[in-house]
């Protein structure tokens, strides 16, 4: 914590939240340091008691046993929450024009999958938002019909 923090002493309720994680969760001292460090650059800074604690027990569960062991499912589990966020962010309520050029809207619903291809088509075809895509997209099967 004092490298994190410019060599200031860390809070006693710091301390108390980390020496409570090597009791409880019994996790090596390399694999705390992983956790406090993913847990820091998650929480911009904050060391939040139940979040390091729900993280703590996840990896414990896991029987993760080196600070290797830990990066690595930090890593995953980083990647799997950014795209879980990708998909909420899709299928949050979305407004698309009409194809028929009226100044309706449609708001689309999709299955979390279906966000996440729309997300990738996204990229894949250099549109620079989705509404890009799903406009194509809807002007591609108006001009078919």
């Amino acid at each position: 914590m004092r490298d994190i923090s410019d060599g200031a002493e860390p809070s006693s309720q710091d301390v108390q939240i980390i020496e409570n994680i090597l009791i409880q969760q019994k996790l090596p001292c390399s694999v705390l340091n992983v956790l406090l460090h993913y847990v820091l650059l998650k929480t911009n800074m904050n060391l939040n008691k139940n979040y390091i604690e729900k993280i703590a027990a996840h990896w414990a569960r896991k029987k993760v046993g080196s600070a290797k062991d830990a990066m690595l499912l930090a890593k995953q589990e980083n990647k799997k929450y950014k795209e879980i966020n990708e998909v909420r962010k899709v299928r949050k309520v979305r407004k698309v024009r009409n194809v028929s050029e009226s100044s309706n809207t449609n708001v689309i619903d999709m299955p979390n999958g279906k966000a996440l291809k729309l997300i990738n088509l996204t990229r894949h075809v250099g549109f620079h938002s989705d509404d890009e895509t799903i406009g194509y997209l809807l002007n591609e099967a108006y001009q078919q019909l």
